[in-house]
């Protein structure tokens, strides 16, 4: 089954809730009144998906991901972007990390 072209990707959708989310915030300040739901469906994307995805509470896998993500970062910059994967996994193993493939490989 094809996806119909007006649908986005999770990642994409995501984007785009951001994005919704940062300008209604960013009217909000300066006293602007917006219809979120107008930019919603100007972007094609469902006011239900938006509301499920502003309520959404991380699970301690994807907290446990973001934070292995960060200390990846983290040894590539203090590395001055020298580091691989190799080498930051070694580094990681040394200080005794649980390591998630996908996140290794740059999947999720």
């Amino acid at each position: 089954m094809y996806k119909k072209s007006h649908q986005h990707s999770g990642k994409m959708t995501e984007a785009i809730y951001l994005e919704v989310t940062e300008k209604a915030e960013a009217a909000h300040k300066a006293k602007r009144r917006v219809s979120v739901s107008g930019m919603l469906k100007i972007l094609g994307v469902s006011r239900s998906g938006y509301r499920a995805w502003l309520k959404h509470v991380p699970s301690n896998a994807e907290k446990r991901r973001e934070s292995v993500k960060a200390k990846i970062k983290d040894i590539y910059d203090k590395s001055k972007q020298n580091y691989g994967a190799p080498k930051i996994t070694q580094v990681l193993r040394a200080k005794q990390e649980k390591l998630f493939p996908s996140v290794l490989l740059g999947s999720t």
